[in-house]
């Protein structure tokens, strides 16, 4: 063989050694897979971990944990790891499994991606790892310490005491292990771990899941100890429980009751309300209930995300149902919204107001970006408390951008449009800011900025603490107060989002005339509890996402009852004269009211009384009394 053949071989031999050696799966440990870092030193690359214990299962993956023999014992490294399967595993706690497959860093979670992946079964009824105990220690509230926790993830743990900050969703929930609760707090949420001038988050908080432990939903109010296993889940640790307690009760508690020298203006949204809904007659229930018990059936409730006038006026037929002395009249007027998603403002308005008129601002107003500005226009109440003399009073219903999209690819579109829809509002605003004008309503803003728009600083005209887009000054020439902001700490909100407390609905005022704000006062129930309530009319919380609001009003006199005014009598009502026993009346109205019927003699006496319930209005409605009177003068009597 000369030279060259020994040489070309050589190559050969050389290369075919290099090839093999780049495809060989090499067999680690699990505490060598995740390392010591955030990140695998393995990412993407195909692995195998031979022989671990199944620790928990759920119905796409699976835990796997190196056997207590087989650590490293470094307290910087994890024994665990996440195995995903991406549907049901063909394992069971206690088996001994092998994993082969590819590591992936999903969202900062190290596991065993579902691409190339293979398990096989080893042995079984083997002995769990011991339980690592979690405390505060590792979920500190600073950001720069967040991934502390890192060095036991995907192994098994045991809790004590966790506060549940944020209810149940889809079986997961928001805990810590601080006593104080979490509430979201200024500027941009944090875009990564180094970052400290954004918000951090609330890094205190974990979520837990609890599928399969048989547990009720969790709310916030209780307290869970007992064990599972740890993870990791956009951007928060995750416990997946496989053992739960449960203490404390779901927060509900309504507002007080209405004194006598006062009014009331509320405010809810009534998340998705529609009669097209399979459960609307849960929902029109529960709805209804909450505004009689929670929120003491306010004089006028503004209400955001209901479908259309028919299912506004369905929920007032419900309230009155089951509360057969509360009347409301139903206002709705449909936005801009198209297709078979509709939520728009409207409002429920008891007879102790008269002279009502109801208008939308803004509804045509252009998008600097193209197309219209307010999805959901604002929508006014121009009416009169039923005092002597009557005390006039505008109600403005908000209902504003939200703030989903304002980070990603929509960013731009989002930010601009809150940023304008605040500017329109503030310019209506100074437009009947010289009337007792009261502004209510979901704002989708917080009581400070969130960083990139500062509604609430642009609608009261105060000095913002620092937004992308400026505050435009003077659009507002009058003191305007936001009472919700004037709350406790504690009562600053009325929304949870990811287990963060929030505030969104809003309550704001000018200085009124003849009126005076005694309190404003949040319901409790519907923020803090589980959304898998809301079709659920044996329990009484969670109506909808939102806790609503009341604002009493201290009047200068007491209300009386209006009679709401029907169409002329000429085509309101028609009867034959005289009027026989057997006879009918004929009554059409303008309206959808309660009415009643009275029959006075010459001498102002009441001898007959007839509650007719609430009827529809566009509609002849025929009664047929059951009098039987000598011939004679009467006054027949209507009363709405």
């Amino acid at each position: 063989m000369n030279r060259f053949t020994q040489r070309f071989y050589a190559i050969v031999t050389f290369f075919i050694i290099s090839v093999s050696g780049l495809t060989q799966v090499p067999e680690l440990e699990i505490w060598e897979i995740q390392g010591d870092g955030i990140t695998s030193p393995y990412m993407d690359s195909i692995v195998t971990a031979e022989r671990n214990i199944v620790t928990l299962v759920r119905n796409d993956r699976f835990f796997i944990q190196c056997p207590p023999e087989r650590s490293d014992n470094d307290p910087n490294t994890s024994d665990g790891i996440m195995v995903y399967v991406g549907d049901q595993p063909t394992v069971s706690v206690g088996d001994l499994v092998t994993v082969s497959g590819q590591i992936q860093e999903y969202f900062q979670l190290t596991e065993f991606g579902p691409d190339n992946l293979n398990y096989t079964l080893d042995s079984t009824g083997i002995t769990l790892p011991e339980f690592i105990t979690l405390d505060s220690t590792y979920f500190p509230d600073t950001i720069q310490a967040f991934h502390i926790a890192e060095r036991f993830e995907g192994m098994r743990v045991n809790f004590d005491n966790l506060r549940v900050n944020g209810p149940s969703n889809n079986n997961n929930a928001y805990v810590s292990f601080s006593p104080k609760r979490t509430f979201r707090e200024p500027s941009i949420i944090f875009v990564d771990i180094i970052t400290s001038v954004f918000w951090d988050n609330n890094p205190e908080l974990l979520q837990i899941n609890h599928q399969g432990t048989g547990i009720l939903p969790l709310s916030v109010g209780m307290n869970v100890s007992g064990t599972g296993v740890l993870s990791y889940s956009n951007g928060n640790y995750q416990l997946f429980a496989d053992d739960l307690e449960l203490s404390g009760d779901p927060l509900i508690s309504a507002v007080r009751p209405k004194e006598g020298l006062e009014a009331t203006v509320g405010s809810l949204n009534c998340f998705v309300f529609s009669n097209q809904e399979p459960d609307f007659s849960a929902r029109q229930f529960k709805l209804a209930q909450y505004i009689i018990d929670q929120l003491g059936a306010p004089d006028v409730l503004a209400v955001q995300e209901v479908r259309d006038i028919a299912t506004l006026e369905a929920l007032a037929d419900k309230i009155q149902e089951l509360a057969p002395d509360i009347s409301y009249s139903a206002y709705l007027e449909n936005g801009n919204q198209s297709g078979s998603f509709q939520i728009n403002n409207g409002f429920l308005v008891r007879n102790t107001l008269q002279n009502i008129q109801i208008s939308q601002w803004g509804k045509d107003e252009i998008l600097s970006l193209g197309g219209l500005l307010h999805d959901r226009p604002p929508l006014l109440l121009e009416a009169e408390f039923t005092t002597n003399p009557p005390t006039p009073v505008r109600v403005l219903n908000l209902h504003l951008r939200s703030l989903g999209g304002i980070e990603g690819s929509n960013a731009d579109y989002v930010r601009t449009k809150r940023w304008e829809q605040s500017i329109s509002v503030a310019n209506i605003m100074r437009d009947l800011q010289f009337g007792n004008l009261i502004v209510v309503g979901d704002f989708n803003a917080f009581q400070f900025s969130d960083g990139y728009v500062d509604v609430l600083a642009q609608l009261t005209g105060t000095q913002s603490t620092g937004a992308e887009y400026p505050v435009i000054e003077n659009l507002i020439d009058v003191p305007i107060t936001n009472h919700s902001a004037l709350l406790p700490d504690e009562e600053l909100y009325s929304f949870v989002f990811r287990g963060n407390a929030q505030i969104l609905d809003h309550c704001l005022t000018n200085e009124l005339t003849n009126l005076t704000v005694n309190e404003l006062q949040y319901a409790r129930g519907n923020a803090d509890n589980s959304d898998d309530f809301v079709n659920n009319t044996f329990v009484p919380y969670r109506a909808a996402d939102h806790d609503g609001f009341v604002l009493y009003l201290g009047l200068n006199d007491s209300l009386s009852v209006a009679n709401q005014d029907l169409t002329p009598l000429s085509a309101a009502i028609q009867f034959p004269n005289p009027f026989t026993k057997g006879s009918s009346i004929e009554l059409s109205l303008d309206l959808s009211q309660s009415i009643s019927l009275e029959l006075i003699d010459v001498n102002g006496r009441i001898l007959f009384h007839e509650d007719l319930g609430r009827l529809e209005k566009g509609m002849i409605h025929q009664i047929t009394p059951e009098w039987s009177l000598p011939g004679g003068l009467y006054i027949l009597n209507v009363v709405g």
